[in-house]
């Protein structure tokens, strides 16, 4: 079969990933309870904002704190990815926003960097670090960012034994939901997205045996306006939500990098969001402004992100 009918089957699978929404007719009475009146409106997604906190610099934990303090009127919950000696934070954000869910995450390039990825020791440091986060937030959910350690697997330069991976995943600790991103493979270039496609499935599935719960951030059609112009995004987004994976969108707004949902387009960006729950990232200097959009839309009488976009997702995790 010529590769290029791969991209096309691959992307007319995604017409098959449609809900079918089932009716009952005459429903039997019920006694002494009221049912809620039938609606087809779907409930707006969950919006976690996404922070990373690398340096440990006190003033910037400052910040962090400030900024998640403004959004209390729209999130009731945080991703905060930090790396070995930044782990106050989360004692920070107890102290000062006890009301505040948080989502602990780790940036596992700082974590035993001179480790292969695929080296179960470099794990049993990740899994130090997962321990730690989560005594102090007390969630049972945890991101693990390995954006940077994976460069080389996607470009073919330097394979990894998979194997070895699951064992390192099999030590971190069990019965948490992790959320792994970045969920897929992105490059413009579209032999080198063709060329990785099996290595990206192998990795899937292998993370997916390992870590049960799993939950992979997804760039789909909410991460950028040009989605529908970019095949990596399309074909990374219907293998990903094959074979049973669950997924949790992921929306960029903001003036830089390229590509990104501008401000005045954000409402338009959430509104693509299909799953219960979504990250939003936006650059640190640019969060006052959009988290003033979203408060406006609570402060009217709007439940969440509805003011901005409602999504139609699968069901909330955990």
């Amino acid at each position: 079969m010529p590769r290029r009918w791969i991209f096309v089957c691959a992307l007319a699978a995604g017409a098959v990933l449609s809900s079918v929404r089932g009716q009952v007719s005459n429903p039997p009475a019920v006694s002494g309870a009221t049912l809620p009146p039938p609606t087809s409106a779907p409930r707006p997604p969950r919006l976690l904002p996404w922070f990373e906190f690398c340096t440990g610099s006190k003033d910037e934990g400052a910040q962090v704190v400030g900024l998640l303090a403004s959004m209390q009127e729209w999130t009731d919950g945080a991703i905060v990815v930090t790396q070995p000696g930044g782990e106050w934070i989360y004692l920070e954000l107890a102290r000062r926003l006890p009301y505040l869910n948080i989502l602990p995450g780790a940036r596992v390039v700082q974590i035993e960097p001179k480790r292969r990825l695929d080296d179960p020791a470099r794990w049993e440091a990740v899994a130090a670090f997962v321990r730690t986060a989560l005594g102090t937030t007390r969630s049972r959910r945890f991101v693990l960012e390995v954006e940077y350690p994976l460069y080389g697997y996607w470009e073919g330069e330097k394979p990894l034994d998979l194997s070895g991976l699951a064992a390192g995943l099999r030590r971190l600790p069990p019965q948490v939901e992790y959320v792994w991103y970045p969920g897929g493979v992105a490059h413009t270039n579209q032999a080198f997205l063709r060329d990785s496609l099996p290595r990206c499935l192998a990795l899937w599935r292998t993370i997916q045996a390992s870590l049960p719960l799993v939950v992979f951030a997804n760039h789909g059609p909410s991460n950028s306006p040009e989605h529908t112009a970019r095949t990596w995004e399309q074909i990374n987004d219907v293998l990903l939500r094959s074979e049973g994976r669950r997924t949790m969108d992921s929306v960029y707004v903001g003036s830089k990098p390229a590509g990104m949902w501008p401000m005045s387009r954000a409402g338009e960006a959430l509104a693509r969001v299909r799953t219960a729950e979504a990250f939003v990232w936006c650059p640190q200097e640019e969060w006052p402004e959009l988290s003033a959009q979203l408060t406006r839309a609570v402060g009217a009488g709007v439940s969440r992100a509805e003011g901005l976009g409602s999504g139609t997702g699968s069901a909330a995790p955990p």
